[in-house]
């Protein structure tokens, strides 16, 4: 519903810019390169199209390192694919009224939800004051736990380098992007979703370090990280070759 959000996109595109980090000397293609991709005009990713990203499986979408940047940029240059296009606050402002650019992230959403074993659902009620503190507001949607979270827990939950896991790194940037584009409510689910994972031992111990970083992306720091309930035996990938 692109008019239910005119006032949270209103609240976003009032905010001071971010200054962008994108660098000087990286070789990246300019920021409205990002928009045309988003509105399905023009190549992202090594010439790939949108509607070819969002059609790959699981298998392609977690061997494939440089296609994340397109489906949710950020205003921070990646640091592992620095030719990544960045985004830029006159990009940014018009991607916030972009009923198609809006349409495409919900559906990049959709498809990185299922790589992570996840799904989203949309409640019957909206919050009817995006003014409030936006970590006790309600949601109109919510993120959880799909029949596909346990077999995918190998490839997305288990700690398999010293970071913990590159996929936790995706989620810090998807929060981030939709944070930055208007979609509040979808990074506040995702968030309070990866927060109930983790209090329920559904996650790694090691995870604690990442839930921090995205209680920030989220812009939730005001919420503070729960206990965990329970634990639970997760497989191991500890070993790094």
């Amino acid at each position: 519903n692109f008019q239910g959000r005119g006032r949270k996109r209103l609240l976003v595109a009032s905010m001071s810019p971010r200054p962008c980090h994108a660098g000087d000397d990286a070789d990246r293609p300019p920021a409205d390169a990002l928009l045309n991709f988003l509105r399905g005009q023009g190549p992202g990713p090594r010439g790939a199209l949108l509607e070819e990203v969002l059609g790959w499986d699981d298998e392609r979408l977690e061997s494939q390192h440089d296609y994340i940047q397109w489906l949710f940029p950020t205003d921070v240059a990646s640091e592992y694919h620095p030719e990544s296009p960045v985004l830029t606050a006159e990009v940014q402002q018009e991607m916030l009224w972009d009923t198609q650019v809006e349409e495409a992230l919900g559906r990049a959403l959709a498809v990185f939800l299922r790589f992570l074993g996840l799904e989203m659902e949309v409640l019957d009620e909206a919050d009817p004051d995006p003014g409030e503190d936006s970590a006790m507001r309600r949601n109109p949607v919510k993120i959880k736990k799909c029949e596909t979270f346990k077999s995918r827990r190998s490839t997305c939950w288990v700690v398999n380098c010293p970071e913990g896991n590159h996929n936790w790194f995706r989620i810090s940037r998807v929060l981030l992007s939709l944070r930055l584009l208007g979609l509040l409510e979808e990074a506040n689910a995702l968030y309070l979703c990866l927060e109930e994972l983790w209090a329920e031992g559904d996650l790694p111990g090691f995870t604690v370090h990442s839930l921090r970083i995205w209680r920030e992306q989220a812009d939730l720091l005001s919420r503070p990280i729960p206990k965990r309930m329970r634990q639970k035996r997760h497989p191991c990938a500890c070993t790094v070759s």
